[in-house]
């Protein structure tokens, strides 16, 4: 477990490497850079990184403190799980100084999923929009607390922010991670760019796991997630592994040939093994895979196509004054 000291020492770099990534794409594009500051909150006891402007007019990225040693102890629980182990090392045999270096891979590429959503509000104007609305305290997290309520009418224009957020945290990661430098800088343990990519994926479901996907909760209280910021974890692991093979291909000018519903598959494999380490951390039983399986309903997905539609079709002229990178 990390002091709050050398979780932010730890965290400020690896934020150092997405905004210089993020920053990088935005001189080529219009020759200009942004300037964001990074903290750690010790706000809630929750899972969670927030964007916003300060009362000086800053852009800032917090991430909690919690979430910082949360992310790490699971993941170093995990991998020493044989299982889990073959799972994200693709061998049979159990290496423990293997074990330490995916311990790090997984544990950086988790925090970037963070830290690249929340920037993803600041250069995709998200923020700015909010300010000039006077909506949110311009604020926006990765995860809405339990009893939020937001301030924005419009329901589904925030469920597109997120979504968008999401889009850029991806796109931005596995640009990063897959780049072939990047790759042969840590092939000790990775075996090619696709091992990468599915490292990433692995990531994304460790951090929505640990964010309420198969928490109980939301079948004792009053839920209804068309009224929500954010639309379901479940959804959202899903668009991600989704986007991951297109900003793939997208930076790799390469299809790969892999059957998507066994990568979920091995996706609900790892939410699995979060539930246990959860169930036996937290002395409870309430994280179970079959919690919130109807968020991949029909209907469920009636919503998503609706929002989907307006991200697509509505997002471009609403952020066209707001947004640092051009949009699609």
């Amino acid at each position: 477990m990390f002091e709050v000291d050398k979780a932010e020492n730890l965290v400020n770099k690896l934020f150092g490497d997405c905004i210089f990534y993020a920053n990088r794409e935005l001189k080529r594009l219009k020759n200009k850079e942004l300037k964001i500051d990074f903290n750690v909150s010790l706000k809630v006891n929750q899972v969670n990184a927030c964007a916003k402007k300060n009362t000086n007019g800053e852009y800032e990225v917090e991430v909690e403190f919690v979430a910082i040693n949360k992310i790490f102890d699971t993941i170093n629980n995990l991998l020493y799980n044989e299982g889990f182990y073959r799972l994200v090392a693709f061998e049979d045999k159990f290496n423990n100084e293997d074990a330490v270096k995916y311990l790090d891979y997984l544990f950086q590429a988790t925090i970037k999923i963070l830290l690249f959503h929340e920037l993803g509000h600041i250069f995709h104007g998200h923020i700015d929009f909010l300010m000039d609305k006077n909506v949110n305290s311009g604020e926006l997290c990765l995860y809405e607390y339990e009893n939020t309520e937001t301030e924005m009418s419009d329901l589904i224009l925030q469920q597109a922010f997120e979504w968008q957020a999401d889009d850029f945290s991806v796109t931005m990661l596995v640009g990063q991670l897959t780049y072939d430098d990047n790759v042969k800088a840590v092939n000790e343990i990775l075996k090619s760019k696709e091992h990468s990519l599915f490292l990433i994926m692995v990531s994304a479901t460790i951090l929505f796991t640990l964010m309420g996907m198969s928490n109980e909760y939301r079948y004792s209280i009053n839920y209804d997630y068309k009224e929500k910021k954010h639309l379901p974890a479940r959804f959202r692991v899903n668009k991600f592994v989704e986007t991951s093979f297109l900003a793939y291909e997208h930076f790799n000018k390469d299809k790969i040939d892999v059957d998507y519903n066994k990568v979920l598959q091995a996706m609900q494999v790892v939410e699995e093994w979060v539930n246990g380490y959860l169930n036996i951390s937290e002395e409870c039983g309430k994280y179970d895979i079959k919690n919130n399986s109807k968020d991949l309903d029909k209907e469920h997905f009636k919503y998503y196509d609706m929002v989907d539609s307006y991200y697509t079709k509505e997002m471009k002229a609403i952020l066209k004054k707001y947004s640092y990178y051009p949009l699609s």
